[in-house]
């Protein structure tokens, strides 16, 4: 039985080495990845168009060769500006296989991006505001108090000074935040989708967000101011002070008076109204969400000043 069992396990493996000899003997269609590394930039020069990381290079050859090309040592093209022209050029199929080590018997057929342009211009540095990119899930009940904080609020860009002048922001890399109790304090990575043709310092911002149990507060008798009158005309407005409801921090709610808030109408907003009833504008200090105002709405009388 167990003579019968390795004679068949032999007969199995030979058969499936000849399957595998068999079909990596045909021609196959490989995609690889290249990684672009530009070197010897003049100095005070820098690279003015973006161009990718890597590139992805299609290949055609029998499975043996892709096979050893692909287990070898990684490719890589390597592009000495040295032997560019100074004025701007394209960079095509071509000229990236060149600089690479491909073995004879396989066959460069394609490449993604189709070509890669290349241009200079004068190295230059900026202060440029870093943008939070963050995703924060809150337990129920909690919340944001006022902006996140971010230290520093810039940080210096280096590169070419056509790229630069086109940058408004710099974002960090994607964060996420879950079940948020308490205020968050964390160091983020700036994105490095571009820190291969410009320079970042520094290469991470520390976060900091407030974040704080949420209850409700009531302030009643908030003055409701009236702007814009013109100066030969009173406006009286009834009740001429509201309550408001409004939602936020306990800490910062704490620390909340009537004066903290301000409530107007507009003398426009009056002129325009056929109804007899006007709304109060409420401004709150930020992180603070209005809730409700009693009353929602106000009766007004307007009179020529005596």
């Amino acid at each position: 039985m167990n003579r019968r069992f390795h004679i068949v396990a032999a007969t199995t493996l030979s058969a499936m080495l000849l399957w595998v000899s068999v079909n990596m003997s045909y021609e196959y269609l490989t995609t690889v990845s290249v990684p672009l590394v530009i070197e010897n930039l003049p100095a005070g020069k820098a690279i003015a168009t973006p161009y990718p990381k890597t590139v992805q290079i299609k290949l055609r050859g029998n499975g043996w060769r892709n096979i050893a090309f692909m287990l070898g040592a990684d490719p890589q093209c390597r592009i000495d500006i040295r032997t560019l022209q100074p004025e701007r050029r394209a960079l095509i199929l071509g000229d990236i296989v060149d600089r690479i080590a491909i073995p004879v018997g396989i066959q460069p057929v394609d490449m993604k991006p189709e070509s890669i342009y290349i241009a200079f211009d004068r190295y230059v540095r900026r202060r440029i505001p870093v943008a939070l990119d963050a995703a924060i899930v809150f337990r129920p009940g909690y919340g944001q108090v006022g902006s996140a904080v971010i230290i520093p609020e810039s940080i210096t860009v280096g590169g070419a000074a056509l790229l630069l002048s086109k940058i408004a922001s710099w974002p960090t890399v994607h964060a996420t935040f879950s079940d948020a109790t308490s205020p968050l304090d964390a160091e983020v990575l700036l994105a490095d989708s571009a820190s291969h043709y410009v320079t970042l310092s520094p290469r991470t911002v520390r976060v900091k967000i407030d974040v704080q149990q949420f209850a409700e507060k009531t302030i009643a008798g908030l003055a409701v101011a009236t702007r814009s009158v013109p100066p030969n005309r009173e406006v009286i407005l009834i009740p001429p002070k509201i309550d408001i409801v409004v939602r936020g921090g306990i800490e910062q709610l704490a620390s909340l008076t009537n004066d903290s808030f301000r409530a107007s109408v507009d003398y426009a907003a009056i002129l325009n109204d056929s109804t007899g009833h006007t709304d109060a504008v409420v401004f709150s200090p930020s992180g603070v969400q209005l809730v409700s105002k009693r009353p929602e709405r106000m009766q007004f009388i307007v009179r020529t000043r005596l």
